[in-house]
């Protein structure tokens, strides 16, 4: 098995023979000789060398920047979306990219939990699926009745989709008092467990 980056803004490792490493998804946190070292390892992996894996390892712990960057696998498929919408158009990209964000921040609020957090990944990723199937299947797309039947289930899966995650959503902030609740008990329990042996000794 081999491992490469996708060349997308933002991408993930997966199981390719592609040895590129985008431009733009390793900027920021990358400058570029460290990007050149990527690129090259990534080579040198893609041809068997256990050394070049090993060393990659190295880097991404001195520098969890990237792999936080290329991991983000929610922004993974948002990113995908965009490109698939917007072809390549980068004024239309990094308008929908702007309102995008400006989303994810109203529906994060102040605060927002790690598990609100993931449920808004998906919900704004949910949301970017549906205006792409809406855009990609108009209401007269379907030249033949089979077309339009699949069209039509595409339209409602991604409608299905969108509105699991709105419920995900809703459901995480209702349980949320529940939850932090519980975190505080498992904080409580942690610090006596760290405790005992400190009473024992005395």
């Amino acid at each position: 098995m081999q491992f490469s980056f996708l060349p997308v803004t933002e991408t993930i490792i997966v199981a390719s023979g592609d040895e590129n490493v985008s431009d733009e998804l390793l900027k920021p946190p990358v400058n570029k000789p460290l990007h050149q070292e990527i690129r090259e390892l990534n080579k040198a992996i893609n041809a068997g060398s256990q050394q070049a894996f090993d060393q990659l390892q190295r880097l991404l712990d001195q520098n969890p920047g990237i792999w936080q960057t290329i991991g983000d696998v929610a922004q993974v498929a948002e990113q995908n979306l965009l490109t698939a919408i917007t072809v390549e158009n980068r004024t239309y990209a990094e308008a929908i990219k702007r309102k995008m964000a400006e989303l994810r921040e109203q529906l994060l609020g102040e605060t927002p939990s790690a598990l609100e957090k993931l449920a808004v990944q998906r919900v704004v990723a949910c949301f970017l699926e549906v205006q792409f199937i809406d855009m990609k299947y108009p209401g007269d797309a379907g030249k033949s009745l089979p077309m339009a039947r699949f069209a039509q289930q595409c339209k409602l899966a991604a409608q299905r989709r969108f509105d699991s995650a709105m419920k995900g959503l809703l459901l995480v902030r209702k349980m949320q008092p529940e939850i932090e609740i519980a975190n505080q008990e498992l904080q409580k329990r942690k610090k006596k467990i760290i405790q005992l042996p400190e009473r024992a000794s005395a």
